[in-house]
This record gives C-alpha cells, sequence and structure tokens, in this order.
C-alpha cells in the first residue's frame, strides 16, 4: 500500500486497504478519500488505537460504499465502533473480531436496511448474536467460528410486532459453533389472513447448512421452502428430529455427514420422498441400514454413501425395484457391506454412473448393463 495515499482524493474503487502503524499508512487516510464506491477489504485492524483514531476514516460520510470486510485481531470494541458504515452498505463481514460483544451499530440493524449480506467469521468471544429478522433484503446469512456463543434465542428475530421475519432470507449457514445449545423459534402473532403463523418465519429459506454443533438440542419447527440442507456433525438426536418433523417436504438436497452415533435412517427420510433428488451420506461410522423404501424416491437422482464402514447391507422390501430416476451412484469406503441387492440397479434405465470401491466384504453384485446407455464405471 503506497503512504499518504489521501493525496488520490479522487480514487473512487480501492478494494484493499492494509492498516500500518507509521504516518501515512493509518486509518486516517481513508478519511481524506470521500469517493470511494464498491468494496474495501481492511486489514490490520490490531493497529488502530480506538475508537477516536477508527472515525477518522469516516467511513459513516462514504454513501457508496455497498461492501465492507474488517479483519482485526484486536481486543478493544472500541475500533469496530469506530468504523460504523453509512446505512447504504448491502454486504458487512467482520472477521477476527475478539471482543466479547458485537459493536452497539451491529446491534441497531434498523440503521442498514439495505443489508443483502452479512458474514460473521472466526469472532470467538461474541456471546450474543445480533438481530437480523427484520431487515427486509437479507438473503445470505453466514455465523462462523462463533464458539463462545450458546444460544440463538429469540432476540435474533426481532420485536414480535413485526409481520415476516427473515422476509428475504435465503441461504443461512451456521458453522463451527461447539458450545452452541439451543436455537429457538420465533414467537410470532396470530395472523387472520390465509397465511399462517409459521409462514411468518424464513417464508424464502431455501439453503441451510448446519456444520459443528455437537451440542445443539433444540431447533426451529418450520422451513416452508427449504430444498438444501446439510448436516454435519451434530447430535443424532436431533437429526432424527429434524428428519421426522414434517416439514422437509420441498427438501432436494440432503446431505448427512460425521454424525459419529448414527445408526439408522429408518423411517426419518420418508418426509423428503417426493421432491429429494440428491441424498449424500458421509462418514456416519455407525451407521448399519438405510430406508427400506429408497425404491419410493421417485425424484431421486444422486445416491452418495462414503465412509460408513457399519453399513452391512441396502435392503429391500421383496418385489421392489431401484429408484427409477437414479443417474448417479457412488458406494466408498464400507468396508462392512457384504450385501448389494440386484433390485437396486436392475430397474434402472437412466443410470449415468457407478462406482462401488473400498467394500471389501462385498464379492459381487448383480447388475444387467445391456440397457444402460452410457454407465461410466470405476
Amino acid at each position: 500500500m503506497p503512504p499518504e495515499i489521501r493525496k488520490l482524493s479522487h480514487l473512487q474503487t480501492l478494494m484493499y486497504f492494509r492498516v500500518g502503524g507509521k504516518e501515512g499508512r493509518q486509518i486516517k487516510e481513508l478519511g481524506f478519500l470521500k469517493n470511494l464506491t464498491g468494496k474495501l477489504d481492511i486489514h490490520n485492524l490490531e493497529l488502530v488505537n480506538g475508537r477516536e483514531e477508527a472515525k477518522k476514516a469516516d467511513f459513516v460520510e462514504k454513501p457508496k460504499i455497498y461492501k465492507l470486510v474488517f479483519l482485526e485481531g484486536n481486543n478493544d470494541k472500541s475500533v469496530l465502533e469506530g468504523l460504523q458504515p453509512h446505512p447504504n452498505l448491502k454486504s458487512i463481514t467482520i472477521k477476527g473480531f475478539r471482543s466479547t460483544n458485537f459493536p452497539s451499530w451491529t446491534m441497531k440493524m434498523e440503521l442498514f436496511l439495505d443489508l443483502i449480506e452479512i458474514n460473521f467469521l472466526n469472532c470467538r468471544n461474541c456471546v450474543e448474536i445480533p438481530m437480523f429478522g427484520h431487515l427486509r433484503f437479507l438473503k445470505y446469512l453466514t455465523l462462523d467460528n462463533l464458539t463462545n456463543v450458546s444460544s440463538i434465542c429469540r432476540s435474533l428475530y426481532g420485536c414480535q410486532e413485526i409481520r415476516i421475519m427473515f422476509p428475504a432470507l435465503e441461504r443461512l449457514i451456521l458453522k463451527n459453533m461447539p458450545n452452541l445449545t439451543e436455537w429457538a423459534g420465533a414467537e410470532v402473532m396470530p395472523v387472520v389472513e390465509a397465511r399462517t403463523c409459521r409462514e411468518q418465519v424464513f417464508p424464502c429459506l431455501e439453503v441451510l447448512e448446519i456444520e459443528n454443533g455437537p451440542k445443539l438440542k433444540t431447533f426451529p419447527s418450520h422451513f416452508p421452502c427449504l430444498k438444501k440442507l446439510e448436516i454435519n456433525i451434530i447430535d443424532d438426536f436431533l437429526l432424527r428430529k429434524i428428519l421426522s418433523s414434517g416439514n422437509l417436504t420441498s427438501l432436494e438436497k440432503l446431505s448427512i455427514m460425521e454424525i459419529s452415533t448414527l445408526t439408522s435412517l429408518i423411517p426419518h427420510l420418508k418426509e423428503c420422498q417426493k421432491y429429494l433428488r440428491n441424498l449424500i451420506i458421509m462418514n456416519c461410522e455407525k451407521l448399519r441400514e438405510l430406508p427400506e423404501d429408497l425404491h419410493s424416491f421417485r425424484s431421486l437422482e444422486s445416491l452418495t454413501i462414503i465412509g460408513c464402514r457399519s453399513l452391512q447391507s441396502i435392503s429391500y422390501q421383496s418385489g421392489q425395484k431401484g429408484p427409477p430416476s437414479l443417474r448417479w451412484l457412488d458406494i466408498f469406503g464400507c468396508s462392512e457391506l457384504s450385501c448389494l441387492p440386484s433390485e437396486m440397479t436392475e430397474s434402472i434405465r437412466c443410470l449415468e454412473f457407478l462406482r462401488v470401491s473400498k467394500c471389501d466384504k462385498l464379492v459381487s453384485f448383480s447388475i444387467y448393463l445391456g440397457e444402460l446407455p452410457c454407465i461410466s464405471m470405476l
């Protein structure tokens, strides 16, 4: 970064600024750049000496900056306090924030009603998540490595008077929150109109990813439009509760990974039968059995089973055939698998990819290749 960047007073695009400790490289240089537009990443915020110095960047007077990324390793919350953005902001990422509470302007998200994307990453000491439910344009929310958060409480959604909470949210990612025990549902007001109370929360959410939340015990009850669900390292009781909730009828892709105590998926996938197209099960070491009614998954196009070392067989009800739409079948590293029924493959006419590998106890299985037009075998 050149020293005294302030002299470029008409500069409009500056995608990256690394704060330095010496004169001419400090955060105040940004205060002279009144015309900055677009995205700006700021590194080394730990070199900023408190709120008053941070305020000299004058972000609150930069209405054309729509995306900000703050990367810092400072325990001093006042630094981010002084970097309050302009209300026109559309995307905010805070990474490596070390204080126990986020700056006050993040707790007043009514100031930033145009926000589309929020990412809080590696904020290990923070204990409370701000209120986001009222943000009318928010589409993407990621909370990753907030290791000290134990509860996502009802304050996340906003006040009860809000008629629709997270009205535009399409993707929600919760990752690496090992102390999270509770994710509370919202309190909704009764609605006289045709819209039900349930549809007041997450009405547009299509993608939900939950990774490394082994202590999580409670979970919201309804996601009316969910199409993609990825679950990794959570309690198997919660997994079964989620899959059996009856609220996954629109699900198209399901990934279940590294659920170490999961032994069975019977009958927990029943609610997903209608639209499920992709099913991935990986590294569930104690999983012994799959649903017997895989033939009922009429839309299933891809089935991947990897690293499920206790899976001994894939059973079928007598007289039933394989999923009729299956194009991709991948079974790898299932060392106890000894039986792969011919019914699983003999009726499939559109299979394009088949891999059965590292299944040491599976000596052979029956498959007729004559009617499969373009199969690739590994």
